[in-house]
């Protein structure tokens, strides 16, 4: 069985496309005003709600490392937490930053001046209890890849970002 083709057929009417257009649209209605109140609620609940999650963040990237602490590859503590992302002039926070960079480099930096960092060694395979990141032991050392590196940290004056007992 052969099956037959048809072409589609055109006509005049159908080579010109018509726009409707409703002029009775009516701009500037109450419509806009409870679209720009529904923004505004929204954006209000969105800050209540992720407001605890800010709170968390800030204090985790603000608190200064205590015994028992591990600053894994990657992560930092900073001066001012997240007020980092808003110029010095607006905030009033002076800027320091504890990295612990994905190199076994630990940098603590002032502003843009680097103050100090230490360089840790490589966790052998077979160490199931060594640690990649910035460890801060009960007893005050500071080791990096096993590697105790307290006797190299620098005397400073600074107390942050190490925890200091009053």
């Amino acid at each position: 069985m052969k099956l037959l083709s048809v072409a589609p057929t055109i006509t005049p009417e159908m080579t010109e496309r018509s726009i409707i257009i409703n002029e009775s649209t009516n701009y500037g209605s109450e419509k806009e005003g409870y679209s720009i109140f529904s923004r505004f609620f929204l954006l209000v609940f969105l800050l209540v709600a992720l407001s605890p999650l800010l709170i968390r963040l800030q204090e985790r990237h603000t608190a200064p490392m205590l015994p028992g602490d591990v600053l894994s590859p990657g992560e930092w503590k900073s001066t001012c937490g997240l007020l980092s992302i808003l110029p010095t002039e607006w905030t009033g926070c002076h800027q320091a930053v504890l990295e612990m960079g994905r190199d076994r480099v630990l940098t603590f930096r002032e502003g843009s001046e680097v103050v100090w960092s230490l360089t840790g060694g490589v966790c052998k395979a077979d160490d199931g209890g060594c640690n990649s990141g910035a460890v801060f032991t009960e007893s005050g050392e500071v080791r990096i890849g096993g590697v105790n590196l307290s006797n190299k940290l620098p005397k400073t004056s600074h107390s942050w970002p190490f925890y200091k007992e009053s």
